[in-house]
């Protein structure tokens, strides 16, 4: 018996940079098309909070509200999912070896959110361009 497939979450900077860069809807609508059909086939996700930042007025927040399902975007309304992103906060707040800045951003941003969400649920797997930043 073989583990279920994988579901991956995405970060906001996989729609920002794949809208910018790669990717623009006038380019490579296929791209787009694509993420909605492995979205429907329950492969890809997203949370609320990336959607809250990618909705800053431009093509791809049309495209969010226009094209993507409203189920891309799940809710991170859940006791789970709020209390992994408190431990999660509170373990940054505690380590000495980042900024207080870090601390800050990470509190504010979609990133904790995104990793408490995909530990809540099984076989999730984020995706993200982050990188390490010393």
């Amino acid at each position: 018996m073989s583990d279920p497939p994988a579901i991956y979450v995405l970060d906001t900077n996989v729609f920002v940079q794949a809208h910018r860069r790669h990717y623009a809807f006038e380019i490579c609508p296929g791209f787009w098309d694509c993420l909605i059909h492995y979205h429907q086939t329950a492969r890809i996700v997203s949370i609320d909070r990336v959607r809250d930042e990618i909705l800053s007025g431009d093509a791809l927040e049309t495209w969010v509200k226009d094209s993507a399902p409203p189920t891309l975007f799940a809710s991170t309304a859940n006791a789970t999912v709020t209390t992994n992103y408190a431990d999660m906060v509170r373990w940054v707040q505690a380590e000495p070896q980042f900024k207080s800045e870090a601390k800050t951003g990470f509190a504010q941003v979609a990133d904790g959110w995104l990793c408490a969400y995909a530990k809540a649920n099984a076989q999730h797997v984020v995706v993200t361009h982050e990188e390490l930043n010393p």
